[in-house]
């Protein structure tokens, strides 16, 4: 099993191709590290097919499909075989575009008119900084109320993986100086920062959030707040992350009467 995986948004070529190499560039890994890419065609389709191997055995990589397919998807796998991270900067996939192949004239004898292939390669190229981060965000009601208690938070889901996300402070929020992200069941802390929030302030949760996944996003301060919230009326629903109930203290339990302290989360800039 790997140590942590990137997944890219769907790219798609002008026309249905069989990729014959994939380039992964600015790689940088020590001899202990794995790096295993997966090469998917048609993610989502009955006609899905996918293609895997290890960069680190070799790159580039020659590539062989059933089928053709017009979009395609990249999933890194990244497994450390020390402290220190393997990291992929971005990849590019190759494909042949068109090949306009002539045959010499008169069978081989008038060289004179003689024509050589014609191929055009086209490029799809993955930027890895932006892997896996959808361009969405999901939006609650806005506040109607203040308690002087916290902690106070959200339970999110996401509808698919996120290699990191933000979350926008509601506008009757005050003085906090903690975010946890939390996984609900499990009451595991995945991310914690020190940090000072106001109402407004966006700020970046640095941890991968898996599909179908109940996570808790909880702010704290002083214990006096003011945490902003208002009645719920879940879920908030969006095309990559839901907003499922509110929480108080305790991140494993929901609450489904009022939504606290955050009012937006996802790729709420559009710069992740």
């Amino acid at each position: 099993m790997s140590d942590a995986y990137l997944k890219t948004a769907a790219k798609q070529f002008s026309q249905a191709v069989q990729p014959y190499e994939l380039e992964v560039n600015s790689v940088t890994y020590d001899s202990g590290d794995k790096i295993e890419v997966t090469v998917i065609g048609s993610p989502g389709l009955a006609s899905k097919e996918s293609y895997t191997f290890d960069i680190t055995a070799r790159n580039p990589q020659e590539l062989a499909w059933g089928g053709d397919h017009e979009t395609f998807q990249l999933r890194i796998d990244l497994t450390a075989g020390s402290s220190t991270s393997p990291e992929i900067k971005s990849a590019v996939l190759k494909a042949l575009k068109d090949v306009n192949h002539r045959n010499w004239n008169n069978s081989g004898q008038d060289w004179q008119d003689a024509t050589k292939d014609n191929v055009i390669v086209e490029q799809s190229k993955f930027v890895l900084d932006q892997f896996g981060v959808p361009s969405s965000s999901t939006t609650r009601s806005e506040d109607s109320n203040t308690t002087g208690n916290d902690p106070r938070g959200l339970v999110i889901n996401p509808n698919t993986d996120w290699p990191k996300i933000e979350a926008k402070v509601s506008s009757n929020t005050d003085n906090m100086t903690t975010a946890e992200l939390v996984e609900t069941n499990s009451g595991d802390v995945v991310w914690t920062n020190s940090i000072n929030l106001s109402a407004g302030d966006i700020f970046t949760i640095d941890a991968q959030l898996s599909k179908g996944t109940d996570y808790t996003i909880l702010l704290s301060g002083s214990g006096s707040g003011p945490s902003g919230y208002t009645n719920g009326s879940f879920p908030y629903t969006g095309p990559d992350i839901d907003i499922v109930s509110g929480t108080t203290a305790d991140p494993t339990q929901k609450n489904q009467d009022f939504a606290f302290v955050i009012s937006e989360v996802g790729n709420i800039t559009g710069t992740l």
